[in-house]
């Protein structure tokens, strides 16, 4: 309470650069949610995704003025979704404002005011308004200046020949770096496609470094960044065929509305289908919008199954699937179609059910020979002080290290009186940087249990499943769909008890709560499972 009076902005830096008030948000956090407090920001979420949600659908349906403003104004609308409100600056200024009771101070559009303030959070509608204003001011800026440099950059252009895809949100996690095994990325992706053209990646770095058949390609050759069309650009908005709100839409955007009015054709055209992947490349770009590829596929691929846990008696969960403006959608599973065929404001969207693609994988040996088939796969979540969200998988208590290291040491405890091996990933590469108390606990339990085997992110969950006896995942991550598909049995882990056995998320696969049903329904599995 003795740094209340900080500022909120102030607040929130210093909880994220410096471990006393790193601590201290985190303890605020948990109080928060403790008292409700973050379900009431769910609903006020909520409300402004539907809000959103339906703006673009009456934007799209009406089709009021042209086509680039159209474009931009869906595109603000999925864009402020995606930078302010999933983010978590927004939970740690509601998280001081409720334990301190203060007015959030938050850049907020104003319109966006009548949320908060009828759910009963005031708001600092002064601060509220210059926060917003300098970051409309300065995101302009920089947009501009991008586009500027962009243009006066020299690039050495390709040109990409016919029939090839383009793949969005590529970066080292996602790419494999053993492309000669037939586990990878770009093979499952040619797979589901029924495809053996080239395969380019937009702006990835360090390509030459990763064993990939998968090109790179700058950004500058779908764009044509020339300054003669800079001068275009800035001549037809000077020439005050916009309104002065459409003005204000396209410099906020100015880069964006580049890319939509100056494409690279010819290179465009000889590309056959366009992929973008979750999650950061959710947000349809401005320029797809509304070009015309009457030859070309656009699919957005999904990459993670993971879903919160339903809370009894409270609101559902809304995610940026009702904000989906894709025509083509890759779900991982059944119960993931449904989602995206129910709530995406597209009409004519149509969803995909294509299984779980491969990961990253460096083939290194992560248990002995003898032991392959006899071990137990786990695979948890790593909650982090450094981020703090909204998800409703907070309100089960899996906010807390200690929570997650209890649900590691139950199901170790119980492997060892079963006389069976645990296989835990590491879900990063760092997890000290993380969360110390994580990572100390896996240290101990390392010591304590000869049973427990920790390995590295780089391990491909599929090469750890598909040797395992069974899978046991935190609820409900998307290794449990992966088990489903190489055969292999897998339940959920429950130690708090809050998760609900017959939630929809849960995709049929058994939620077991408590050591001693642990131990039950392993031994069940394992006497089954004998000849």
């Amino acid at each position: 309470m003795k740094f209340r009076f900080l500022p909120q902005w102030l607040h929130v830096f210093l909880s994220r650069n410096i471990k006393y008030f790193e601590t201290t948000m985190f303890q605020n956090f948990q109080l928060i949610v403790n008292q409700g407090e973050l379900i009431r920001l769910r609903k006020i979420m909520n409300e402004i995704i539907f809000y959103e949600s339906s703006l673009i659908s009456t934007i799209a349906s009406t089709g009021n003025g042209s086509g680039l403003i159209q474009s931009m104004k869906i595109f603000r609308s999925c864009n402020l979704i995606s930078t302010l409100i999933f983010n978590e600056h927004l939970v740690r200024n509601y998280t001081l404002s409720s334990v301190y009771q203060k007015s959030i101070s938050y850049p907020l559009p104003p319109h966006y005011w009548n949320f908060f303030e009828n759910n009963g959070v005031k708001i600092n509608k002064y601060m509220s308004f210059f926060l917003w204003t300098v970051y409309e001011v300065l995101s302009s800026f920089k947009q501009i200046y991008s586009t500027i440099r962009k243009c006066f950059t020299w690039n050495l252009r390709q040109d990409i020949p016919p029939r090839s895809i383009l793949v969005f949100g590529l970066n080292e996690k996602v790419l494999t770096k053993t492309s000669e095994d037939e586990k990878c990325f770009e093979v499952w992706l040619q797979r589901n496609l029924n495809f053996t053209g080239n395969i380019y990646g937009l702006n990835l770095n360090n390509i030459d470094s990763l064993k990939t058949k998968i090109s790179n390609i700058p950004d500058a050759n779908l764009f044509d960044y020339r300054p003669r069309n800079l001068l275009i650009a800035f001549s037809a908005i000077f020439k005050f065929r916009f309104s002065a709100g459409e003005l204000i839409l396209i410099f906020r955007y100015f880069l964006e509305a580049y890319k939509f009015r100056f494409l690279n054709k010819a290179n465009i055209q000889n590309i056959e289908i366009f992929i973008t992947l979750a999650s950061e490349s959710w947000v349809k770009p401005v320029w797809f919008s509304q070009v015309k590829l009457d030859s070309s596929r656009i699919i957005y691929v999904n990459l993670s199954a993971s879903s919160s846990p339903t809370i009894l008696n409270e609101i559902e969960l809304f995610g940026w699937d009702r904000l989906n403006q894709w025509h083509e959608v890759w779900a991982l599973d059944a119960h993931q179609k449904y989602l995206f065929s129910t709530r995406s404001i597209q009409s004519d969207s149509k969803a995909i059910a294509v299984g779980c693609p491969f990961w990253t994988d460096r083939l290194e040996p992560f248990i002995d020979s003898k032991d392959k088939g006899n071990y137990i796969a786990i695979f948890d979540i790593q909650p982090t002080r450094k981020f703090l969200g909204w998800s409703s998988l907070y309100d089960c208590g899996y906010f807390d290290t200690s929570s997650i290291l209890k649900f590691i040491t139950d199901i170790v405890e119980v492997s060892a009186r079963l006389g069976k091996i645990c296989v835990l990933k590491s879900k990063r590469n760092s997890p000290r940087y993380f969360d110390a108390e994580y990572y100390q606990g896996i240290e101990f339990l390392g010591k304590e249990y000869k049973n427990f085997i920790y390995v590295d992110a780089d391990i491909a969950p599929h090469r750890i499943i598909q040797d395992s006896l069974v899978t046991i995942s935190v609820p409900f991550t998307s290794t449990a769909i992966i088990a489903s598909e190489l055969g292999v049995p897998s339940l959920f882990y429950d130690p708090i008890g809050k998760v609900l056995r017959n939630d929809p998320s849960a995709r049929g696969t058994h939620v077991v709560s408590g050591q001693t049903n642990l131990y039950t329904e392993l031994c069940d599995l394992f006497s089954k499972k004998l000849p």
